[in-house]
């Protein structure tokens, strides 16, 4: 099967490589996001003028 057969036969779905690292991607995003909010939530708390249990 050539390049451009696999192509058209299933493109992305038949590369396990992208099927596993989109998800990963995904999931380190995730996992990214709270982190950010934990480190910067002290300062947006100060910033709007409010403790940092309010913005929870």
């Amino acid at each position: 099967m050539g390049t451009n057969e696999q192509t058209k036969a299933g493109g992305w779905r038949t590369n396990k490589w992208i099927r596993a690292a989109i998800p990963a991607l995904l999931l380190h995003c995730s996992i990214g996001t709270v982190y950010c909010w934990s480190i910067f939530s002290q300062e947006i708390a100060d910033y709007i003028g409010s403790t940092k249990k309010a913005t929870e």
